[in-house]
């Protein structure tokens, strides 16, 4: 159970044998590997194992993991009418993981709602940056009036036809 394995894992550590937790630990997040606590503990047990450059990704494994639950907590509550709090998730997001693309993504839309086009924009800028072969973003910014459409529309599905028992058959098209 990843509960027990993590309390154990934090029991070993606390006892100075971090290969045992480490060990531990790597087992848990290949099962799990969304466990921010685990990621945190594996640093830990890396670092005081004298692997810096591990432990140093697996904090920042960590970081991204909680940036993207953070940015869904705002998603949430944006969509509930608050705002505030919504801005200040997007905002910790980026703290944690300036390259959450959820953050930026939520971010822009936040801007272009409010009219704070610039902001928006760097928002959607920065999207672009981070996964190139994403549309969303370059329709956004085009949306916004700072740059043309992209040539091809995103892939849509739709229902070519249905199967014998008629289940719908989904194809993609540009």
């Amino acid at each position: 159970m990843p509960a027990d394995d993590f309390f154990q894992a934090e029991r070993l550590l606390a006892g100075g044998t971090a290969d045992a937790a480490a060990a531990i630990l790597e087992r848990m997040l290949e099962e799990n590997s969304e466990h921010v606590a685990g990621w945190r503990l594996y640093a830990r047990a890396l670092d005081m194992l004298g692997q810096g450059a591990e432990a140093a990704d697996a904090a920042r494994r960590a970081d991204a993991i909680e940036a993207d639950h953070t940015a869904e907590v705002g998603a949430s509550l944006l969509f509930h009418g608050d705002e505030r709090r919504a801005e200040t998730c997007f905002e910790r997001a980026l703290a944690l993981d300036p390259d959450c693309l959820s953050a930026h993504c939520l971010l822009g839309e936040f801007h272009g709602q409010r009219g704070a086009r610039d902001k928006a924009l760097a928002h959607y800028a920065r999207c672009r940056e981070i996964a190139p072969d994403r549309n969303g973003p370059a329709y956004m910014i085009a949306a916004l009036g700072a740059d043309a459409s992209p040539d091809a529309a995103p892939r849509r599905a739709t229902i070519s036809r249905r199967s014998s028992t008629g289940t719908p058959i989904i194809s993609t098209a540009t």
